[in-house]
């Protein structure tokens, strides 16, 4: 049994010695002397002066970009010749509505524009459908 072990022990030696190992410890670690952890603060500041970066030089790119016309200004600037005319913007959403309905209450009062008005031959709305036209 010894004989048997000490063949094997020196079956493992020829076997370790015919693998060559590269690995050599050069220096071995030390603990630091204090204790090393992220900073948050640092890295939420550093964060939000990058995204703010970011989004002034998205912003200035996107409006450097941008070819739309929004003005009279912008037409004569662009063309270097003067605006003609301009179609002015409806704010109020009650004269907006009132334009882009159907039926307007001028409609109502005036006919329709094909000589029947609402409907009795007569061009005269009754009260009643004045009332729902101004309502809208």
């Amino acid at each position: 049994m010894l004989d048997g072990l000490l063949q094997r022990a020196k079956e493992n030696d020829v076997i370790l010695a015919g693998t060559p190992n590269n690995l050599h410890v050069t220096d071995y670690a030390t603990p630091p002397a204090f204790r090393l952890a992220p900073n948050r603060l640092q890295g939420i500041v550093l964060a939000f002066l990058f995204s703010l970066g970011f989004g002034v030089c998205l912003a200035t790119m996107l409006e450097y970009l941008d070819d739309s016309v929004r003005s009279s200004d912008d037409v004569s600037r662009v063309l270097g010749l003067p605006t003609l005319a301009t179609i002015p913007i409806l704010k109020n959403a009650r004269v907006r509505r009132l334009v882009s309905d159907g039926v307007t209450s001028l409609q109502l009062r005036n006919g329709n524009g094909n000589g029947n008005g609402n409907g009795n031959g007569n061009g005269n709305a009754t009260a009643k459908e004045m009332a729902t036209a101004t309502q809208r």
